[in-house]
């Protein structure tokens, strides 16, 4: 059986309601449970449909809205034939199955994924759906063919990403998320707790057509900055060189090096780092001096850090970041260190919820800011000498500092070799 979690009513209340249809409409509930999100409905003009699978939830939502233009069916949804009935509304909070997924039309789905798809196809023209999703769904590359198959079929109005655990003892990020169908293209408003934002086009906003407000709320902020900074910038990608380890098992054995050992490192300073020069073929070996960043984790932005161990495999809950050429490595873990610290870029790279799951695909496409250990000298002399704590409150204290200066134009990695003795 499904997890059962009802909508707050500060939800129902604050968000759904304001964008009921006002004229009387054929209703769709497919997942009613306690039905808090019929309870925004007058049920006196309108008509409603309601699933559910639990037989007890069936019973209660009879016996609470009798007398009401209501009829409740206990049955699968999924499997559950309307024939040609079709509905000016849906709404739904469909039942979460955390990670698991389902065959639905051909494709492996997650649970709420395949509750939205179908009740798309039971929706009238210009009619309305109204989801409330989780993460899983809402953004990441995993489904971004999904969400781009959405917006050829309806187009995404309105997002709201929830607050932190909206849902009691849930601890995942979830959106509101409103979608008319077949109606002429229009702007989508992304609204979270950063503020709101107005997008022409979601596709062009982010490669994995994602419809979570907060990170769509960062990449427009990031560009913007990016636009009308006079600093410089290098792409990632075209100065470092990434890498997941390839241990997938026995994570707590001796020989090889995972997230657990990190806290047993010792500490390494960044002149060590800079003196270091490991030169070895296999790119899954992590070496003296190389940087890395946990895969997982809660506080992801944060764990980069300077390995500082002997040579040893890594774990895939490792990503091992190392410059292509011979850059100045004090320098490049600056900058590196600066950035991820960048609010935005955090609401960009982490993504799940609880544990955050590093987007190492978006990480190689960002601009890494080059010149800060010039424009921050002594904040850069404290960085070199300062322990990993140390090192990501400058990091911090530098971001604010950036908020309030005019930065960057891209520059070509080239420019950023260092001479050799």
């Amino acid at each position: 059986m499904y997890k059962f979690h009802p909508t707050p009513n500060n939800v129902v209340t604050g968000i759904i309601k304001k964008h009921l249809p006002r004229k009387t409409i054929h209703v769709l509930e497919p997942s009613v449970g306690d039905g808090a999100l019929i309870n925004g409905i007058c049920l006196k003009k309108n008509s409603l449909l309601a699933v559910d699978l639990d037989p007890s939830k069936v019973s209660y939502i009879k016996n609470f809205f009798s007398g009401h233009k209501l009829e409740v069916i206990c049955a699968n949804f999924l499997e559950l034939n309307f024939s040609e009935e079709k509905f000016d509304l849906v709404i739904c909070n469909p039942p979460f199955d955390g990670k698991n997924c389902i065959t639905y039309q051909g494709a492996t789905l997650p649970l709420e994924a395949a509750f939205l798809l179908k009740s798309i196809s039971l929706c009238k023209d210009n009619g309305r759906l109204i989801f409330v999703l989780p993460g899983s769904v809402v953004q990441g590359s995993r489904l971004s063919k999904f969400r781009e198959m959405l917006c050829q079929q309806v187009q995404l109005k309105y997002s709201y990403k929830l607050s932190k655990f909206v849902f009691t003892d849930i601890e995942g990020e979830f959106s509101v998320l409103i979608f008319d169908k077949n109606v002429k293209p229009v702007p989508t408003v992304f609204i979270s707790q950063s503020g709101y934002k107005i997008v022409g086009e979601v596709g062009k906003v982010t490669d994995t057509w994602s419809f979570d407000a907060e990170e769509i709320h960062a990449e427009v902020e990031l560009k913007s900055k990016l636009l009308s900074s006079e600093f410089r910038y290098v792409e990632f990608d075209s100065v470092f060189n990434v890498t997941r380890g390839k241990v997938t098992s026995d994570y707590n054995s001796a020989g090889h090096f995972h997230t657990t050992n990190v806290a047993l490192q010792s500490k390494c300073s960044l002149s060590d780092a800079v003196k270091s020069s490991h030169k070895i073929d296999n790119p899954y070996l992590i070496c003296f001096g190389d940087f890395y960043i946990k895969r997982v984790s809660r506080g992801l932005c944060d764990s980069l850090s300077i390995y500082s161990g002997d040579t040893q495999p890594f774990t895939d809950c490792i990503i091992k970041i190392t410059p292509k050429q011979n850059f100045d490595k004090a320098s490049m873990f600056f900058s590196l260190m600066v950035l991820l610290q960048d609010t935005n870029v955090k609401n960009i790279l982490q993504k799940g919820s609880g544990a955050k799951y590093l987007d190492v695909r978006r990480l190689k496409k960002l601009q890494l800011p080059i010149g800060l250990e010039n424009e921050f000298k002594i904040y850069y002399l404290k960085f070199i000498d300062g322990n990993h704590e140390d090192r990501i409150e400058i990091a911090r204290k530098i971001n604010l500092l950036l908020s309030n200066k005019k930065i960057p134009k891209v520059i070509s990695s080239e420019k950023l070799q260092v001479k050799t003795a």
